[in-house]
């Protein structure tokens, strides 16, 4: 056997029916527990100690039943850790005796072979687990698609198709021809790699744009046999990109906007102020004039209500929260949405009388906005006569302003109002809108405290209702006496004009003869200051004031005719006051006047 053996590489044992080592040999001596002189006629566990053990009780099995067993075991010898792999088998006869032999063979090449490989399987299946893309894997020659995990947890297919044409026909018709004809083209031609943007139906019937980058194996005739790729999700990118290009837009606007309004409210203020005091002045007997003049006022504050619209929609979000007349907001955001109205609905509106609210006015515009323009959008073009939108505002338990707008268009599912308020949803076209709008609506609401509520039922319209808490506005006691400075000397006189008899008006168009009168003993209950003058500005008086009289500061407030720096506008954000625009409104100025005690 010894002689058999010593071509053999490895470990070779031979034992007897009491599991006592017979003959002992390995290529190398060091793969023995001893050499074997000392082995021969011992018993394992005399060998091994109590390790050899359960190698005993193999030996005396296999010598007992006959049957192979085997095992993969490891040595640690000085040039590290080895495998090996043992057959255990009996072998001779009856008649002359039976043996175990216990034959090893050196795996360690084959065992780092096996670890790398399974190490590799295992990144590859973490690998898959971790992207969120959805990989796929095509079969050309038999037609037969695998995906990952992600065919489920991103686009919701339990069952997904296992062939080309399922994929073809979830792409989005208007780009399905476009895509196959790219890819055809490429499987045609010697391109070893295809790509493609194209929007993609999910399980729940919603489409989602997508990067499809696939890699094409070819045989050796030049055959497309095999793609392998990924499609990437770019629908919330995409949607992003969308409204930073409108968020540039919204800038450009405002820019504009701010340089209209300041070049126009100026002299409109003169305009609406005499007109205004001309019809004071005028008699009975003047009906004719009055008419005209009549015109001309609702003329000019139709532009002014022009101007302001623009600027209040493009001003930015950081203005500090102010009292407003909600009602007014919400005309504003009627007439930016009347265009779009007018095409697809009649406007009917029911208002009651509301006290203010603690609220920033541009994004209360916008949110009223958005919420009109939901409703419209909600119902077809050209059927003005068959489609309402009805806009009601009231008061609940006096301490709530409700308003509610609600459209009789095409209404929501029940699993589609539920999501209504999720970023990113919409039940328009995908060239219709980000499905942004209601999930800042739902934003800004929140942000001023209040809630916004929506019921609808499918082709019976719906209702949006905001709830937003009230705040009472408090006015001080006392005879009004009122500054204003502005270095146009007219914007002085239509003030005064504007007062009438209540109001005590003091006209400087010096921001340095307006510190002096500030700085020295005598009391004013309204201080009116344009923003922008020239040697000093307004902003520049207010720091001097702070440090002279700063008590009067909260009751200063700036007149702007819409341009300013960006310095200027932080300055606003951080006053406890606020900002008028020109042109002046009789009623705006008659809100910042004290009562007479």
């Amino acid at each position: 056997m010894l002689t058999l053996v010593g071509c053999i590489r490895g470990i070779v044992l031979e034992l007897d029916g009491n599991a006592r080592y017979v003959n002992a040999w390995a290529d190398d001596p060091a793969l023995l527990a001893r050499p074997p002189a000392e082995m021969i006629g011992r018993s394992i566990e005399d060998v091994l100690g109590p390790s050899g053990a359960q190698f005993t009780a193999m030996v005396l099995r296999v010598f007992r039943t006959g049957e192979v067993e085997h095992l993969e075991y490891p040595l640690e010898l000085e040039g590290g850790r080895r495998w090996f792999f043992a057959d255990i088998k009996r072998v001779g006869a009856a008649e002359s005796g039976f043996t175990v032999v216990f034959f090893a063979r050196d795996i360690t090449e084959r065992k780092a072979i096996e670890e790398a490989l399974a190490r590799s399987e295992e990144r590859y299946r973490l690998a898959l687990q971790a992207t969120n893309d959805v990989l796929w894997d095509w079969d050309l020659v038999h037609d037969t698609l695998s995906w990952n995990v992600a065919v489920t947890t991103m686009l919701g297919y339990t069952e997904p198709g296992r062939v080309g044409a399922w994929w073809k026909e979830c792409i989005h018709p208007d780009d399905r021809s476009g895509v196959i004809e790219r890819i055809s083209h490429a499987l045609a031609s010697d391109a070893r790699a295809w790509s493609d943007s194209y929007r993609f139906r999910c399980a729940d019937g919603g489409y989602g744009d997508f990067v499809d980058r696939g890699f094409i194996m070819r045989d050796a005739s030049g055959r497309a046999i095999r793609m392998v790729g990924s499609m990437t999700d770019v629908t919330k990118i995409n949607r992003l990109q969308a409204q930073l290009l409108q968020a540039d837009r919204l800038v450009a606007l405002g820019t504009l906007a701010a340089g209209i309004g300041h070049e126009i409210n100026n002299p409109l203020s003169y305009v609406i102020g005499n007109i205004d005091s001309s019809l004071q002045l005028l008699d009975d007997r003047s009906n004719e004039l009055r008419e005209l003049l009549d015109e001309a006022l609702e003329g000019a504050k139709r532009i002014a209500e022009t101007v302001k619209s623009l600027k209040d929609f493009t001003r930015t979000e950081g203005s500090e929260a102010r009292l407003l007349d909600v009602q007014q907001v919400l005309g504003a955001a009627i007439k930016m949405a009347d265009k779009e109205i007018r095409h697809r609905a009649r406007l009917v509106y029911a208002f009651e009388r509301l006290p203010r609210v603690r609220g920033n006015e541009s994004q209360l515009a916008q949110m009223f906005l958005n919420l009109l323009l939901n409703a419209v959008q909600s119902m077809p073009i050209g059927r003005a006569r068959a489609h309402e939108v009805r806009v009601s505002t009231r008061v609940v338990d006096g301490s709530h302003v409700v308003i509610s707008i609600e459209d009789t268009g095409a209404g929501l599912s029940p699993d589609d109002l539920s999501r209504v308020f999720d970023p990113f949803f919409t039940t328009k076209e995908a060239r219709a809108g980000a499905g942004l709008g209601l999930s800042i609506c739902h934003r800004i609401v929140q942000q001023h405290g209040g809630t916004i509520a929506v019921t609808s039922e499918p082709g019976a319209g719906s209702r949006f209702t905001v709830r937003l808490p009230a705040s009472a506005q408090l006015l001080a006691a006392g005879l009004p006496r009122v500054l204003v400075i502005d270095d146009e000397a007219a914007i002085g006189r239509v003030v005064t004009r504007q007062f009438g008899g209540r109001a005590e008006v003091i006209s400087l168009m010096s921001a340095r003869e307006g510190l002096t009168r500030l700085s020295s003993d005598e009391h004013f209950d309204l201080v009116l200051c344009d923003l922008m003058m020239p040697e000093m500005t307004g902003i520049e008086l207010y720091e001097e004031l702070r440090q002279v009289n700063p008590g009067v500061l909260g009751r200063m407030f700036f007149m702007t005719g819409g341009a300013f720096t960006a310095n200027a506008q932080t300055f606003l954000d951080t006053i406890a006051t606020g900002c008028l625009n020109k042109p002046l409104a009789r009623e705006e100025l008659f809100a910042l006047l004290p009562l007479r005690s």
